[in-house]
């Protein structure tokens, strides 16, 4: 009898735990992960108790620009491929399962949604789920839609996430490299510097220099001091035997 009353009070209380759809956000992960938010990609949390109640439907996530969210709002929300964005303005992405996201959560899991991360199927006109890089830095908006799979109807959806902008790189040819735009402090900075430089490259050519010209004029007078005089004196011979001139 034990048994029975544990499985009946294990789903009571995922029961109570897990939320409306209608009533959940999707928002960017804040778990100490590097690159949340990069020029492409975003990383949300995965809906964890979120879709208990949807056992057997599909679950996709609409990415939409953010200026686009007040027509789709008028709209019957439906799926649509990556191929699509161009036109539409959205796309629909990471199929899954309500059983992918479990209430209970493995201890010290990260578990995200990297949206934009395949790059891969972006030339795959007729795929339907294909999770292909953002082609622009945004601002995007993104919900869950919970889809019948025999009627392909949209049964459920939660609400929409807040703006996310993705990082922009900046343009190489727009950095500014140019001297005469820098901070008068960089400036005053590098000249001292640099007339630092020049001087100490002066001093150390001239103690060269000096040392050199020392070392070899002491070298030369030691050498003409201790010469022994008999050996450049011109010695002068008188011979006995000549005959004087005429």
């Amino acid at each position: 009898m034990k048994l029975p009353l544990v499985l009946l009070l294990v789903a009571a209380i995922s029961t109570a735990t897990a939320l409306d759809p209608k009533s959940y956000s999707p928002q960017v992960t804040t778990q100490p992960l590097v690159g949340k938010i990069t020029a492409s990609t975003f990383a949300l949390e995965q809906p964890l108790c979120i879709f208990d109640q949807a056992q057997n439907r599909d679950i996709w996530l609409l990415v939409a620009y953010s200026s686009a969210i007040s027509n789709l709002s008028q709209q019957k929300p439906t799926t649509s491929p990556y191929s699509s964005f161009k036109d539409k303005s959205f796309y629909t992405t990471l199929k899954s399962k309500a059983t992918d996201y479990p209430c209970v959560d493995p201890v010290n899991s990260i578990r995200v949604l990297r949206v934009g991360e395949n790059t891969s199927c972006v030339n795959e006109v007729n795929m339907q789920d294909c999770n292909g890089p953002l082609p622009s830095s945004g601002p995007y908006s993104v919900k869950f839609l919970i889809q019948d799979p025999v009627t392909q109807g949209i049964s459920e959806q939660s609400g929409w996430s807040q703006p996310i902008t993705l990082q922009q790189a900046k343009d190489p040819s727009l950095l500014d490299t140019f001297p005469g735009r820098r901070s008068g402090g960089m400036i005053v900075i590098t000249s001292i510097l640099s007339v630092l430089l020049a001087i100490l490259l002066a001093c150390l050519i001239a103690a060269l220099n000096y040392g050199c010209h020392g070392f070899c004029w002491k070298k030369e007078t030691v050498n003409k001091d201790h010469l022994d005089p008999e050996t450049y004196r011109v010695k002068r011979y008188n011979t006995h035997h000549a005959q004087p001139s005429m």
